[in-house]
């Protein structure tokens, strides 16, 4: 059955953030979390929100996000937040 926009419009999205008492298991350079933007504006509103709370993109960025305009960040245990447009 094809989906029209007013059934898109009703879909749920649940993200679920813990915090653990154990030690987070070895990082690696695809543990990422991404988020699609609506656009490069919106990108931009994003990182200079980061950046005035004191926060600075990654120095090495993964090649792909680096190739397809995505701007990675990194969260208290080293894993990748990936802003994309």
């Amino acid at each position: 059955m094809p989906q029209t926009d007013q059934m898109q419009q009703r879909r749920a999205t649940h993200l679920e953030i813990v915090r653990v008492r154990e030690p987070a298991g070895p990082v690696n350079r695809f543990d990422q979390l991404v988020f699609y933007l609506a656009d490069e504006p919106s990108q931009q509103d994003v990182m200079a929100r980061l950046a005035a709370h004191g926060l600075q993109p990654a120095l090495q960025q993964h090649p792909y996000w680096q190739a397809n305009g995505g701007v990675t960040y990194h969260d208290p245990d080293g894993r990748g937040v990936v802003f994309a447009s």
